[in-house]
């Protein structure tokens, strides 16, 4: 590990800096002694509810985010707002399958498109020496339901989602740009990350909600499918390990293009989650079976061999203890739940 000298040294940029992971992973790398150069976001998230502000009000009041839609600038005004940051961390993007599926033009612009211009912006900014992006589990498509997915596991030809398809261009995007900015470029496949200050169109907060309110909850197929859950305060720690991991190295452009699980070895049902969730509030769950939508995977499961071999093992949450965790935050900020 490097020392916290060598750290305060490193200035990072976040574009979707008041997203979930975004707001999240900042509030982590200032607690270890990185430097935020920027933090970008368009304070219109794909989902409802006023979420973007409170968490720069509640989890990030000194940071500063700068309300940018990436889409409304150009390539060289862009690279000016990343400073002289070394590093850039690109999390903007619409999430979510099934929106993906209703609003799929909205999602190839802000996933697609916005991504070519940060990498054109990269370009033109010369201090930047490394680059990290999101890219999703979804690439994998139904791959989990046979065993752990690797990362050359995933060619492209599993997609079953818009959403899915806008993270795997984004990696044949950064994969041939690498190249050309001649810099290590890090791709972040997430598995369902969910906590505290987390997306309300994901499963975990609609069940809370649901059943705290009586209403009845939406399964599909016979168990809504099983997810790898990546507790957020887990995900995080990867992401700042591999960037002191890019650090230590000096940025060789060497390190090419490299892909990256970033999960757990948790998993979990959808209607087990909710038979857990039930019994944390002891209140019972109310079930509406349906078919399971075209888009959906039927399993995601992550293999971490590759990442822990870059970044060494730490112990995981564990599943029981992190939901019962974020439930509790889940009532005692109920107010924040409205719609």
């Amino acid at each position: 590990m490097m020392e916290t000298e060598d750290i305060s040294s490193i200035k990072i940029s976040v574009t979707g800096g008041a997203g979930f992971i975004g707001a999240n992973l900042i509030h982590k790398l200032i607690d270890q002694g990185f430097t935020i150069g920027s933090a970008l976001d368009s304070f219109k998230p794909s989902y409802e509810g006023n979420w973007c502000n409170l968490r720069q009000e509640f989890l990030i009041p000194n940071v500063k985010i700068q309300v940018c839609d990436m889409l409304n600038e150009d390539a060289e005004s862009l690279a000016k707002k990343f400073d002289n940051s070394e590093i850039i961390i690109h999390l903007a993007a619409f999430p979510g399958i099934r929106q993906g599926e209703i609003k799929s033009y909205d999602y190839l612009v802000n996933n697609v498109l916005s991504t070519g211009l940060l990498l054109e912006a990269c370009k033109i900014n010369k201090n930047v020496k490394a680059i990290l992006f999101a890219s999703s589990s979804s690439v994998y498509g139904d791959l989990g339901q046979f065993g752990l997915s690797k990362e050359d596991d995933a060619n492209g030809s599993q997609l079953k989602s818009n959403y899915a398809m806008t993270k795997w261009i984004n990696e044949i995007q950064f994969k041939t740009w690498q190249s050309t900015l001649n810099i290590p470029i890090f791709g972040l496949r997430f598995f369902t990350v969910y906590g505290e200050w987390g997306r309300p169109d994901m499963a975990y907060s609609i069940f809370t909600k649901k059943i705290l309110r009586g209403e009845p909850i939406n399964i599909y197929g016979k168990d809504g499918g099983r997810r790898t859950m990546t507790h957020i305060d887990d995900a995080t720690m990867q992401v700042i390990r591999l960037v002191k991991y890019l650090k230590s190295s000096n940025y060789d452009s060497n390190l090419g293009f490299e892909i990256f699980n970033i999960g757990s070895v948790n998993s979990i049902t959808a209607l087990g989650m909710a038979d857990f969730i039930s019994k944390i509030v002891n209140k019972k769950a109310i079930y509406n079976f349906k078919p399971r939508p075209n888009g959906d995977a039927i399993a995601t499961s992550a293999d971490l061999t590759k990442t822990n071999k870059y970044i060494g093992t730490f112990k995981i949450r564990d599943i029981s203890e992190s939901l019962e965790s974020y439930v509790k935050w889940h009532q005692d900020n109920v107010n924040f739940f409205t719609k």
